[in-house]
Formats: structure tokens, sequence, C-alpha cells
């Protein structure tokens, strides 16, 4: 059963450094009370050729704030869906998937972050309640679980590799959860997002290459804001296709996320059974 843990938990960080990398998606200048939910019959994204849309876009998301989102897609694990929220000012993170992971079925995964400390919930049956702790600042060298995963504090980093497709091309228009956007799609090598990439954001894409993965088509719908409304990435890897699609709802808005009680939280001893 631990061992299960174990593989579930991976897939779950996987899941996480996939979605953060994905995640652009708005300006702090933005007025509160914004989203892009609430943006629509809005102005139609601005005619602009395809490298400039998607230039724009990461900008803006540079400057993000916090931003909820949707996540679903399939991996070489099996399939996720789940929703959360960031904030990057107050570096606290939430998230809740449900995971299937082939025969050996799937089950609940959440985590929190607030701060240095990580807490992770892993539901298999129904009802678990547990959580584990990890403080992120205290870990010794190679067991944070986060490592290779910096954009897990940046969600924008991983969507300005984009920018290094040389065949970026407008797909068409078309309207996402009630936005009008533009939609552009464009393929990168592993090598390209690397040199596009700060050293750091581009550890979150090592894994692909372990996978196989040596290229990714990636789609961005973009609105007349310049705003990222969804992103999707594409690609094969040895143990099968992989594709992830994010949709993005409120942004600038307030995140809180609670800690879970002490009563409730688990020591890593007692995972590893040490």
């Amino acid at each position: 059963m631990k061992s299960v843990i174990r593989r579930k938990t991976a897939a779950a960080l996987l899941a996480g450094a996939l979605l953060c990398g994905g995640a652009a998606a708005c300006s702090k200048d933005e007025p509160k009370g914004t989203s892009a939910n609430s943006q629509e019959g809005g102005a139609k994204p601005a005619d602009v050729s395809p490298a400039a849309a998607v230039d724009k876009a990461v900008k803006k998301g540079e400057a993000i704030a916090s931003l909820t989102y949707k996540i679903k897609g399939t991996m070489a694990e099996g399939s996720m869906a789940g929703d959360g929220a960031v904030d990057l000012k107050k570096r606290v993170m939430a998230m809740k998937m449900k995971v299937k992971a082939g025969a050996e079925g799937g089950g609940e995964i959440e985590f929190r972050l607030v701060g240095e400390a990580m807490y992770m919930r892993v539901d298999e049956q129904g009802g678990t309640e547990k959580w584990m702790k990890f403080d992120l600042g205290n870990l010794p060298d190679g067991q944070n679980p986060l490592d290779g995963m910096s954009t897990a504090q940046d969600p924008t980093a991983g969507t300005a590799g984009m920018r290094a497709a040389k065949d970026l091309k407008k797909v068409g228009e078309e309207t996402v959860e009630g936005v009008e956007t533009t939609h552009y799609t464009g393929t990168v090598t592993l090598d390209q997002l690397r040199a596009e990439l700060k050293s750091d954001d581009a550890k979150a894409f090592d894994d692909f290459g372990k996978e196989g993965v040596d290229k990714l088509t990636m789609d961005m719908w973009i609105d007349g804001e310049d705003n990222t409304k969804q992103f999707r990435m594409r690609g094969d890897s040895k143990k099968g296709p992989l594709d992830m699609t994010f949709v993005f709802g409120e942004i600038n808005q307030p995140v809180t996320v609670e800690v879970p009680p002490a009563s409730k939280v688990m020591d890593l001893k007692e995972l590893s059974g040490s």
C-alpha cells in the first residue's frame, strides 16, 4: 500500500509541475474584480502576428499575482482532473485532483503549500483525512519534493517556452467558457525549451526527456485583454501520449489556504514505516 501511495504522490507532483509550467494568465495591473470568466462579450483579440500575440500574453502573465484554474488530461500513468488556486505573493497554493492510475485504480490527491510547508493527502479508499507534511526549508538535498519544479512558484514560466516555436500560427477565433479568444498553436523541442527558459524553470521539463518526449505541441487561447484563457500541451512518450489542458478562471483575487489541523498531520517517518 505504501508503495502505491508513493507512486501516486510522484504522479501528483509531476502533474503539479505540468500545471504550473503552463499557467500564464494575467497581469497584476488588471483591476480587482476582473476575471477571465467575467470577460464575456468583451473586445475581440487584436489582429496581430502569432509571435506578437504569444509574446504579449507571456509578458502579461509574468506579472501574475494570483489565479484559479482547472486541469484535465492524460499521461502515461493514467488520467487526472482537478482544480486549484495560487497566490505568488503569499507563496500559497492549493490543488485537488482525481487520478486514475491504470490497473491500480485511482483516488483523490490534494496538496497545499503555505510558505515553506507543503501538505499532501492521498485518498485511495475514501474518507482519508491524514496529511503528510514536508518542511521545504529544512529537507536534505535531494529530498525536496519540489526539486526541479521551480515553476510551481512561477505559473508563467513554462508558457514562455512557446515563444521558441518556429512554426507559430493562428488557428482561428474560438469561445472558451463564454470568453472570446484567438487560438494559436506551435511546436517546440525540449532543446528549444531549455534555450528559451531560465535554467531553473527548464528543469520542470526534465522528466519529459527521461520519458522519451522530444517535442511538444502547445496551444494558447488568448482573449482580447492579452490574457491566456486556456493552454494545452501535447507530446508522445515511451509509455504513451501526454495531453494536458488548463483553463484559467479568477485572476488577482484573494487566495486563502488553510493549514490542516495538527491532529491530522503525519510525520515523514510514519509514512516511510521507519
